[in-house]
């Protein structure tokens, strides 16, 4: 768990709502997102702080951001340092009424209109003080597919060509 978090967080999310990303937790009226990046240093946290800011100044939907740190989290028998930013915890959105789809909608429009694309998930949606907010702060951005997914393909690109280069030249093996 989170090194600088007292009290007894929980997590949110798990099974079919279960992140890629991030790993989310809740404690008290809070959420805190620990990012499941492989490196973490200063740079990378004052950019994923810069991000989030921009995020919540430009966009009225995105729930209410606290900061980030650089903490440590256990892991086996060792500490690793990871990213978390504190944001406003929101109930996830149930899309039973006609006001939450109108929401949802409206959120899409004020993205679209701003030039942004979203990863239009129903688990990226949630209700906090009666207003309709978006949760996937890297499923929104300026190019078709999110930047976290454009974040996998380029990583699943660079794991295919370092495998092309462990596979042996020579005469392809045909039957």
């Amino acid at each position: 768990m989170l090194l600088c978090v007292k009290g007894k967080p929980q997590a949110v999310g798990k099974g079919l709502l279960e992140s890629l990303h991030t790993e989310v937790y809740s404690v008290g009226k809070a959420v805190f997102k620990i990012k499941k990046w492989n490196q973490c240093n200063s740079e990378k946290a004052v950019a994923h702080n810069q991000h989030l800011k921009k995020l919540a100044s430009e966009f009225s939907f995105m729930p209410d951001y606290y900061g980030t740190v650089i903490s440590a989290v256990k892991r086996g028998k060792g500490l690793v340092l990871v990213i978390a930013n504190f944001h406003q915890y929101v109930e996830p959105l149930s899309f039973r009424s006609l006001s939450e789809v109108q929401g949802v909608l409206t959120i899409i429009s004020e993205a679209q209109s701003k030039g942004y694309f979203m990863d239009l998930k129903p688990s990226n949606f949630g209700k906090a003080d009666g207003r309709i907010v978006y949760l996937d702060e890297y499923g929104i951005g300026k190019t078709l597919l999110p930047p976290d997914v454009m974040e996998n393909l380029e990583r699943l690109r660079q794991k295919l060509l370092a495998l092309q280069d462990w596979v042996p030249k020579g005469k392809p093996n045909r039957r």
